[in-house]
């Protein structure tokens, strides 16, 4: 004789309304960044780089890639702990080469500080 299922229906609408709220959080993430971005003028490579580790990161994260959820938190950390914008902001458009910051990001390259995949 087998023993009867239990319900658990009550445990099922907890979980489907945390999965809902987990869906939410991902695209409260999406929005955080891309504020962040336009709040800092920060060219989104500089930003990958400086804030996951990669100069692709947000052109990723608009495609839809999915992340690990320790580069997320590394992501979240960097925007609350970011204190000014030298070195992560657009070039200017009314100035010809490039701005101070980006040349010392390609001079900390050069001399291996950052090190290139």
């Amino acid at each position: 004789m087998q023993k009867p299922v239990p319900s658990d229906e009550g445990g099922l609408e907890e979980i489907r309304r945390q999965a809902k709220e987990a869906r939410e959080a991902l695209d409260a993430f999406d929005a955080t960044v891309e504020a962040f971005l336009r709040a800092s003028e920060s060219r989104v490579d500089f930003f990958g780089m400086a804030a996951a580790g990669s100069a692709t990161f947000v052109f990723e994260m608009r495609k839809g890639r999915n992340f690990r959820r320790n580069r997320l938190k590394r992501v979240l950390a960097f925007i609350e702990n970011f204190e000014g914008n030298e070195g992560l902001r657009r070039r200017s458009a009314g100035r010809g080469g490039a701005p101070e910051s980006d040349a010392a990001l390609v001079g900390a390259k050069r001399s291996g500080a950052i090190r290139e995949r």
